[in-house]
Order: C-alpha cells, then sequence, then structure tokens
C-alpha cells in the first residue's frame, strides 16, 4: 500500500517523538524529519485531535506524546490521518479561496488539489438564508442545510468544494468544452432545482449563488471569492434595480459600474454620481412621499413599455403615462437620449446602495 504524504509524516513526526525526551520543536521535527513547517502544523494539529500527541504552548513549546509509544499503534496513527484528512483538506481549501495562507501554504494545498497557477478559475458560491424575520436558522432548517450540502456534492466535483452551516464555496476550474454562457445557465439550472426542493419540503429557504469573476491561477482565487460575496452581499439591491425579485444568481463580472460604486463607502462622493435630473425626482418624492422614482425604475427596466409597467405595479397604463409625463416635467429628462438614461440608470443604482448604508 502506497501512504499518502501527510500519512507518512504523520508516521515520521509519531517514531521521532518516540525516540526522543523531552518537548521537540515545530524547528527541530522540520529540520530533523525534511518536513515544511506549515505541514507540521497541520499534521501535528491531527494527531493531536486524535489524541496521539500533546502541543505544549510557550517559548519552549513543542510536541510530545500523549500516551506510551508500545500503546500507540500504526493503524491508530493511519486511521487517525485518513479520517481527518479530509476535513483538513477542506479547511485548507476555504484558506486558499479567502486568501489566508502564506504564498508557500499556497503553493502545497494548489498542489494537493491539482491546481496550476496558470489555470483559468472562479469562485461560487452558495449560501443557504432563512426566509424568517429572525435571520436565524431553525433546528429543522438547518437539517435542511445538510440536505443541500449533499444535494450539490451529487452535482459538484467533491475535490473542489468545501462548506460550512450555510455556505457552499465552489473552486471551478474552466473546462475547455464549456463556454462561460453555458457554465452560467448549469449554475442557474442546479439553483433552480435546489429550490424547487426546498419549496417542496417547505423549507422557508432562500437559495442563493454568487458567481465570482475569472482569474488566472490560484494565486489570485481570493479575487473571485470576493466577487462572489459581493454578488451575495448586494443581492437584494440588485433585485430592486433589475425588478426581479427572484433573481437568486448573480455573476459578478456582469455587473459592470456596480462593482465600481460598492467600492465607494463615503455617501457624498456615490451622490456626485447622480445626475441632476435624477436628485430633482428624489428630493420631489422625498418631500411628497411620491413614487415617481420607482415608477421611473420600473419603466425602464422594462424596456419603456407603459403596458409592462403597468402590469408590473398593478396600476392602470394612464397613470403610468401620467407619472411618466410629471417625471419628465420635474427633471426635463429625455428618455430618448441613450446617455442620459445610462446615468439615470447608475443614479439609480447609487440610489439603492445608499438605502442600504
Amino acid at each position: 500500500m502506497k501512504l499518502k504524504s501527510s500519512t507518512d509524516y504523520a508516521i515520521r513526526i509519531v517514531c521521532y517523538l518516540a525516540t526522543h525526551n523531552g518537548v521537540i520543536s515545530t524547528t527541530e521535527l522540520s529540520k530533523q524529519l525534511y518536513i515544511a513547517s506549515t505541514y507540521i502544523h497541520e499534521v501535528a494539529k491531527k494527531l493531536k485531535d486524535a489524541n496521539i500527541i500533546v502541543a505544549c504552548e510557550g517559548v519552549k513549546g513543542g510536541y510530545t506524546l500523549a500516551k506510551r509509544a508500545e500503546d500507540i499503534s500504526l493503524k491508530e496513527i493511519v486511521s487517525c490521518e485518513e479520517e481527518l484528512d479530509k476535513k483538513y483538506q477542506k479547511d485548507l481549501e476555504y484558506q486558499l479561496s479567502a486568501g489566508t495562507l502564506s504564498s508557500e501554504e499556497e503553493d502545497e494545498v494548489a498542489n494537493i488539489l491539482g491546481l496550476n497557477d496558470t489555470d483559468d478559475l472562479r469562485v461560487v458560491t452558495f449560501r443557504l438564508l432563512p426566509k424568517n424575520k429572525s435571520g436565524r436558522f431553525t433546528s429543522e432548517q438547518l437539517r435542511q442545510t445538510e440536505i443541500v450540502e449533499k444535494e450539490l456534492l451529487r452535482n459538484l466535483p467533491k475535490k473542489y468544494t468545501t462548506s460550512n452551516t450555510n455556505q457552499i464555496i465552489y473552486i471551478y476550474k474552466k473546462d475547455e468544452q464549456i463556454s462561460n454562457l453555458q457554465f452560467r445557465l448549469g449554475i442557474e439550472e442546479l439553483q433552480k432545482n435546489v429550490q424547487n426542493n426546498l419549496d417542496k419540503r417547505n423549507a422557508d429557504i432562500d437559495f442563493l449563488v454568487g458567481i465570482g469573476k475569472d482569474v488566472k491561477g490560484y494565486p489570485a482565487l481570493k479575487e473571485s471569492f470576493s466577487d462572489s460575496k459581493t454578488a451575495l452581499k448586494y443581492i437584494h439591491v440588485i433585485r430592486k434595480i433589475i425588478g426581479d425579485e427572484d433573481k437568486s444568481v448573480v455573476d459578478c463580472s456582469k455587473l459592470g459600474f456596480f462593482r465600481t460604486f460598492v467600492k465607494i463607502s463615503d455617501k457624498e462622493e456615490l451622490l456626485s454620481y447622480v445626475p441632476e435630473s435624477l436628485q430633482k425626482l428624489y428630493e420631489f418624492d422625498k418631500q411628497k412621499n411620491g413614487e415617481l422614482v420607482d415608477t421611473l425604475e420600473c419603466f425602464l427596466n422594462n424596456k419603456q413599455s407603459l403596458k409592462q409597467t403597468s402590469n408590473k405595479l398593478f396600476v392602470h397604463y394612464r397613470t403610468v403615462s401620467y407619472r411618466l409625463e410629471k417625471i419628465k416635467e420635474i427633471s426635463s429628462m429625455d428618455f430618448d437620449n441613450p446617455t442620459e438614461i445610462l446615468a439615470v440608470r447608475n443614479g439609480l443604482i447609487i440610489y439603492r446602495l445608499i438605502e442600504t448604508m
């Protein structure tokens, strides 16, 4: 039987501790056994959790056996390593995506996962959120998150998928046979199926998906992961902007100006990007408790169609027509000017972002 590197390291560490008295430091183990110190820490943590060794804190800290050497079997070491290996690999996979590893650690984890610095990669973050007002999971809903995790693992490569409570993170390694559009449609179909199953089980849970941008090589995974989290953070704002309350999959690479605006934390700076025509309209609504901004947003989201806008707002089309005339009167807005309408749409995005601050 061929042992994995981590199992080999575990055996060598235990053997070294068995043949040397006292507390042995990480530095000594690394030097004598020719094992990188980062791996010493990871393997030792597994052995400690299995009650095979003890970690001693302090300046003269290190490791020693937790029991007599003759009471430790080879099977026990191998079993502990195999049992815990998957868990720690998943932890390391998350840290690789989050960018919390050193350069040396990144290389080691990427090697385990079979990732290269020339691969085209992106991170997809799946998140489950309770629909109840408290925002907290019930015990039954927590059980549902476990069911969803199993559903996803049937559809995604386990090697590149890690999870914790209500979040599943998937590192997608680009397949040349699949276009970006096909990939996104596949994710949307997966989301739809999982959400339908949750609804059938009356789980009262939203299943949301944030897709990060494409990056080159594993060192840039943290950028894609950050993008995927941004998509999820503002998904309710995005739903409002596009007029689709059921929107559940957001590809951050498709957000355009939105990605720039979310990086600005100063409200006054954000407002400087709002065209004067929209500012006038916003102030009118604020004073009169009106609905002109919402009507404008719906009108633009529905290709400037009176019929579609009236259907969405559940009002007569003449009401929409009247409101649009009022909008023109207050703001002098020109719906036939594509440059102005682009600026107005960006301004609407900014107002929605400000509402979340």
